[in-house]
């Protein structure tokens, strides 16, 4: 088995190994990060992997947001869901502006990566 964690440059955590306990410690390095996934350099990996295999079988773990033209690999792909569905709204910009005598201002912009439209609330300062 190979084990792919996939991030903005997918990494081989695990090598075509069949030893249990180096592929239980590469699953469990494995750490969520905020980055881009790239789906594709991931998949090219996943198809590498199928050189001189005769029946590839890809697991796919993931908590959503899969891109709906992900690249199709040979063989058997199935997907398993892990955690809850979220609205997954991220801080994609920030930026402040300080000017002489002016009040400070903080000017972000939020990135809806979710499924489903959602409202924003924005307040004032007090």
């Amino acid at each position: 088995m190979t084990v792919i964690q996939v991030s903005a440059v997918p990494e081989v955590l695990a090598a075509a190994s069949r030893d249990k306990l180096v592929l239980r410690r590469a699953i469990e390095s494995a750490q969520p990060s905020d980055v881009s996934a790239d789906w594709f350099a991931a998949m090219t990996l996943a198809a590498a992997g199928a050189v001189g295999v005769d029946e590839l079988k890809v697991v796919i773990v993931t908590d959503g947001g899969l891109p709906a033209d992900l690249p199709s690999v040979p063989g058997d792909v199935r997907f398993v869901s892990v955690g809850e569905e979220s609205s997954n709204l991220a801080i994609s910009a920030l930026a402040t502006s300080a000017l002489p005598g002016r009040p400070s201002q903080l000017f972000a912009r939020i990135s809806n990566y979710g499924d489903t439209e959602t409202d924003v609330h924005h307040g004032h300062p007090a």
